[in-house]
């Protein structure tokens, strides 16, 4: 977690019951929660490709442009 800024990490904090991924620009994935992880297992990415399975999902973005972070959280 010590990769993701601290302004996305307050709100993953707040965040333990959804979905949460944090990925860099490139689409590395810099951290992610349980539930994340049972949802898409450890794919990078190629998660934000399967814009199938993310259909599915009422979803928030939130983009840290300092650290050029990503934050994908799925309701």
């Amino acid at each position: 977690m010590d990769r993701v800024s601290p302004t996305l990490r307050l709100v993953v904090d707040h965040l333990p019951d959804c979905p949460v991924m944090v990925f860099s620009r490139s689409g590395a994935v810099l951290w992610r929660n349980g539930p994340a992880v049972a949802l898409f297992g450890d794919g990078g990415v190629e998660v934000l490709d399967r814009r199938g399975d993310l259909a599915s999902y009422r979803r928030q973005v939130l983009v840290d442009p300092v650290e050029g972070q990503i934050l994908l959280i799925l309701i």
